[in-house]
């Protein structure tokens, strides 16, 4: 006798596995179900289903099974009883499929193999419950840490900032007295004006450190924010460059999805770096359009300004990485780490692109305001 099967037994499977033709002959079985049965799978194949079965089992199956197939197409922990050619009586459960063209699958398990799988599967569900409320602790005791560290992090910050800030207006008072006075200390005044801005770099450390904790910690609501606001009010807090011929000009920008502040902080740096690292005929450009998914926009800050060695590219968004000393040029060298990590928190991304002596251009990439709304962790 001739029969055709699908060939989709496995032998991986770690139960017996059994596929039966609409006339209810064996099409293939895997080896787990041969060794049940004590019968090789060649000499399986081409035999009544009812053959292996017990006498109960095969009244079982036309009085309810093969009913409950044609009704439903499957039947789960179906319960019957395996007879092996020693006449041995085993009792299986599992499930019965039925498909379209009336042919089924049967897997099945030994009841004292299912008890024991049973088994393992309560110990694995101990297990995994377990070790959920460890990490579950360990969250816990990570987040308390972070909170102490946040904590600790702005008193620290701010207890250095008070005395910085008074050593600073004693420097300026000195000067100011000095100065009046007449008096033929150049020499002094230059390690005033030295110490004056070895202060004023250390206040922009700590100030660049207050903004760097501030977004780690902030968790708020998003909300629909309207770039263009974001831009212009950004581009005022850059005003000393403006009122010195530089010029700034942006698209008509899209209504995105984030926090506001944040987003200003973020444009307000890319903004002032285009200003602050040029040195000939200043312009800054801001234009945006819609990925292919229409759900996020890029936004481009390009300038025309000093640019970025190709070497230091990848470091750019570091904490304290600087392509220019503070001599040069003031700042944190915190300003990119924290636009990177606010473009993190709005679920963005950002690169650059750079050619030293033709400028710099930031990719950054926002979502589109949606209904949906969100918290920015």
């Amino acid at each position: 006798m001739k029969v055709e099967s699908s060939n989709l037994i496995c032998d991986e499977l770690p139960c017996s596995v059994i596929e039966v033709s609409k006339e209810r002959v064996i099409l293939n079985c895997n080896t787990y179900a041969s060794n049940l049965v004590k019968k090789p799978i060649d000499k399986l194949i081409g035999l009544k289903v009812d053959s292996i079965l017990s006498l109960a089992s095969k009244i079982f199956i036309d009085s309810y099974l093969y009913p409950l197939l044609l009704k439903d197409s499957i039947a789960k922990e179906v319960q019957i009883t395996i007879q092996n050619i020693d006449n041995e009586k085993i009792p299986v459960a599992g499930n019965v499929f039925q498909r379209d063209d009336g042919s089924s699958i049967w897997t099945f398990f030994e009841c004292h193999n299912r008890d024991k799988l049973y088994e393992m599967h309560l110990r694995a569900k101990d297990s995994i419950k377990e070790q959920s409320d460890e990490l579950s602790g360990l969250y816990l005791q990570i987040k308390k840490d972070h909170s102490d560290l946040w904590v600790f992090s702005r008193s620290l910050s701010h207890d250095f900032k008070g005395p910085i800030v008074r050593a600073h207006q004693l420097i300026l008072l000195a000067q100011e007295d000095l100065a009046s006075k007449g008096l033929d200390i150049a020499d002094e005044l230059e390690l005033l004006d030295m110490a004056q801005k070895s202060l004023k770099e250390l206040l922009n450390l700590i100030k660049g450190l207050l903004d760097f904790i501030s977004i780690e910690k902030k968790s708020q609501k998003s909300e629909p924010v309207q770039l263009n606001e974001v831009i212009d009010q950004a581009i005022s807090l850059n005003k000393e460059y403006i009122e010195s011929g530089a010029i700034v000009e942006r698209d008509d920008l899209p209504l995105v999805q984030g926090e506001s502040g944040q987003l200003n902080i973020l444009f307000k740096n890319l903004i002032g770096n285009g200003l602050k690292y040029n040195t000939g005929e200043t312009k800054v450009s801001i234009t945006a359009d819609l990925i292919s998914r229409k759900d996020y926009c890029i936004v481009r800050v390009k300038d025309n300004g000093i640019g970025i060695p190709k070497d230091q590219l990848e470091n750019i968004f570091k904490p304290f990485a600087r392509v220019h000393t503070s001599e040069t040029y003031e700042g944190s060298g915190l300003g990119l780490s924290i636009v990177q990590r606010i473009v993190e928190k709005h679920r963005g991304d950002i690169a650059v692109e750079s050619e030293p002596g033709k400028g710099t251009t930031f990719i950054v990439s926002l979502p589109v305001f949606s209904t949906k709304s969100g918290m920015l962790k």
